[in-house]
């Protein structure tokens, strides 16, 4: 069985609901993976890899309709950007502003 550790943490004003899509977030890296980030602010983007932490065990639909909107064509969860998952994995490309 994989296990997975967390390295860090993420802090922003998203709400359950919300798009996220302009949100401005805050990465908090463990100190002792601190000398991973060398050089890292070198790159425009970076590749988050995250945990759904507040959707574990909440349960998730093979079809669904996006956004929970019944006008949306229905969709396959792996077409989705559903965060009830079968596995509560994430990926997100996101802008690097600052490495501090």
């Amino acid at each position: 069985m994989l296990s997975l550790e967390p390295i860090g943490h993420v802090h922003n004003g998203i709400g359950r609901t919300q798009d996220f899509s302009d949100v401005i977030s805050e990465s908090f890296i463990l100190p002792e993976f601190e000398p991973g980030l060398y050089r890292l602010e070198e790159s425009d983007e970076i590749d988050v890899i995250f945990i759904f932490d507040r959707n574990i065990d909440q349960g998730f639909n093979m079809k669904l309709h996006p956004k929970g909107d019944p006008s949306n064509p229905e969709v396959g969860v792996f077409a989705s950007r559903s965060p009830f998952r079968p596995n509560p994995i994430g990926l997100q490309r996101v802008k690097l502003v600052e490495v501090c």
